[in-house]
C-alpha cells in the first residue's frame, strides 16, 4: 500500500468545507454538516462524489437521505489554524488535527481526544484502510445484523452480505459502528469490508473496504455517560441516513415467522434433534423433536409434518404443496409463542 508522506497544503473551500493534499498525490476534503457531524473524503482523483458508487448500474439506493448541501444541515463555518507541526480545522467545540509530516488525524471535542489515527490513512486502487487507536475503556457496537453478536470489542466482523442467518453469520451488514468513547463512523460505501476491534492487532481498530476511495461520516459526542453518548451518536446517524421505517400497525407480525414454512418435523427421526422444556423445570427431560431440512432447496415430501405459522395449511399456491403432508399445531410458530 502507498502511504501518505507529507501533509503539505490545506485551504478553506467555502463556509463549511476544507480541502487538503498530501505529497504522494492523495487529495482530501472535510465537510462539516453539524458541529458534531463531519464527512472525511480522500482519493487520488481529487473528485468527491456525493453518493457511494452502487454495486450494479441499475441500483438506485443511497445511504444518505439528502445531499450534504441540504438546508436540513446547519453547515457551520470552519476555520484553519496552523502551527509548525500540525494544521487544525476548528468548528465550534470540535478540533481536527493533522500532522503535517504524516497526515495522521486526531479529533477532539472540548479539548478531549475522542479518537485518533494510529497511522496515516492508507489508500490504494483496490482498498482503503484506516487504523485508529483503541482505548482500554471502549466498547464497540454496530455492523448491522451480525447474528449472535452484539458487543464487538476484541472481535472482527465482516461487512459482507453472506445471507447467513445462523449464529455467527452476516445477513444484513451496515458499514457503521460506534463506540462508548464518544464517536461513530458511517462509511459511505457499498463495497465489502471488515472491521477489526482489537482482535488481530491489540489496541487497534482496523477498518478496511475494497474500494480505491475513502469516504466516511463521523458522529461525535461529548456526553458524560454511555447512554447519552449512544443517544447523541445515533441521533446524528439518523440525521444523515433518515429514521428507520415505522410500519403501520397492521404490518407488524410476531417475530421472524417466515422461517416457519420450509422444514419438516418428526418425534422419531430427522436431521437435527431439538430438546424443548418450555415452561417445565430445567431438570425435566423435555420433549425431543427432530428437524429435517434447514438447507436451501429442501422440499417437503409425502408423509412429513410441515412447519406452519398457526397449524393450518397453505391458502395460496396449494398446487406446489405435496399431498400427504400435514401441519400439526405442535410444529407451528403459534405453538412456540403459546409455550
Amino acid at each position: 500500500m502507498e502511504q501518505m508522506k507529507t501533509f503539505f497544503a490545506i485551504k478553506e473551500d467555502g463556509k463549511n468545507t476544507v480541502l487538503f493534499s498530501f505529497q504522494n498525490g492523495l487529495k482530501g476534503k472535510l465537510t462539516f454538516l453539524e458541529e458534531d457531524i463531519f464527512r472525511y473524503d480522500a482519493n487520488f482523483e481529487g473528485s468527491f462524489p456525493e453518493y457511494a458508487k452502487p454495486r450494479e448500474p441499475e441500483h438506485r439506493a443511497r445511504i444518505q437521505q439528502y445531499p450534504d448541501s441540504s438546508e436540513s444541515y446547519a453547515r457551520p463555518g470552519v476555520r484553519i489554524r496552523e502551527s509548525g507541526e500540525r494544521a487544525e480545522v476548528l468548528c465550534k467545540s470540535v478540533s481536527i488535527f493533522f500532522e503535517k509530516e504524516t497526515g495522521r488525524m486526531q479529533v477532539q471535542k472540548n479539548g478531549k481526544v475522542l479518537f485518533e489515527e494510529a497511522q496515516p490513512l492508507l489508500v490504494t486502487k483496490e482498498e482503503n484502510v484506516q487504523k485508529l487507536i483503541l482505548r482500554q475503556e471502549e466498547e464497540f457496537f454496530g455492523g448491522g445484523t451480525q447474528n449472535g453478536r452484539f458487543v464487538h470489542t476484541g472481535e472482527k466482523i465482516q461487512i459482507v452480505n453472506e445471507s447467513a442467518w445462523m449464529d455467527g453469520g452476516v445477513a444484513s451488514p451496515v458499514p457503521f459502528y460506534y463506540t462508548t468513547a464518544g464517536y461513530g463512523v458511517l462509511r459511505n460505501t457499498f463495497s465489502e469490508g471488515a472491521y477489526d476491534f482489537g482482535k488481530e492487532e491489540e489496541n487497534i481498530v482496523k477498518t478496511i473496504h475494497k474500494e480505491g476511495t475513502f469516504s466516511a461520516y463521523y458522529f461525535l459526542s461529548g456526553a458524560g455517560n454511555g447512554r447519552e453518548i449512544v443517544r447523541d451518536i445515533l441521533t446524528g446517524y439518523y440525521h444523515v441516513t433518515g429514521n428507520p421505517i415505522l410500519l403501520p400497525e397492521y404490518g407488524f407480525y410476531e417475530g421472524h415467522l417466515n422461517c416457519y414454512n420450509r422444514d419438516a418435523w418428526s418425534e422419531e427421526s430427522g436431521a437435527k434433534a431439538w430438546t424443548v422444556k418450555g415452561r417445565e423445570s430445567f431438570e425435566s427431560e423435555g420433549k425431543t423433536r427432530y428437524e429435517s431440512g434447514m438447507a436451501v432447496g429442501f422440499r417437503l415430501s409425502e408423509g412429513q409434518h410441515s412447519e406452519s405459522l398457526n397449524g393450518e395449511g397453505p391458502q395460496a399456491a396449494t398446487q406446489n404443496y405435496p399431498e400427504g403432508v400435514d401441519t400439526p399445531y405442535e410444529y407451528s410458530a403459534r405453538h412456540v409463542l403459546d409455550c
